[in-house]
């Protein structure tokens, strides 16, 4: 999720802005483990929702990522910002937890994860 900031006209020439503006809040299924420079290892755990054979994930972040490390399984880039995690041989009942590491890499601002899509179920805050 994206904060979106608002200017209000304050008489003629000054602007006042709203708190928070360039803040994105990251997923609370996604934790930062460890970090250095242009990269860091996350940790993903949620809750299944409903049974499944076989998992993806789809990540979306507030900023560009140059590649992404998940070691369980495959990764599609879709672009920039957004990529699908792909591990064909996971499964799972409702209720069983789900966790991973990965590591995003990014040559700007740090990219957070802000929308988390398990097995087409929102899974950003499980």
């Amino acid at each position: 999720m994206k904060l979106i900031c608002i200017y209000l006209f304050v008489g003629i020439s000054s602007l006042s802005p709203a708190s928070n503006c360039a803040q994105s809040q990251q997923c609370s299924t996604v934790s930062i483990i460890s970090e250095g420079s242009g990269t860091y290892q996350g940790h993903f755990s949620a809750i299944a929702a409903s049974a499944f054979n076989g998992l993806t994930v789809e990540f979306t972040f507030d900023n560009n990522v140059d590649w992404l490390e998940f070691s369980a399984g495959s990764v599609e880039m879709v672009d920039s910002t957004h990529f699908r995690l792909i591990s064909p041989g996971w499964e799972a009942q409702p209720g069983w937890g789900i966790e991973f590491d990965f590591s995003p890499h990014f040559s700007g601002g740090k990219a957070l994860v802000v929308g988390a899509i398990m097995n087409g179920a929102d899974a950003c805050g499980m």
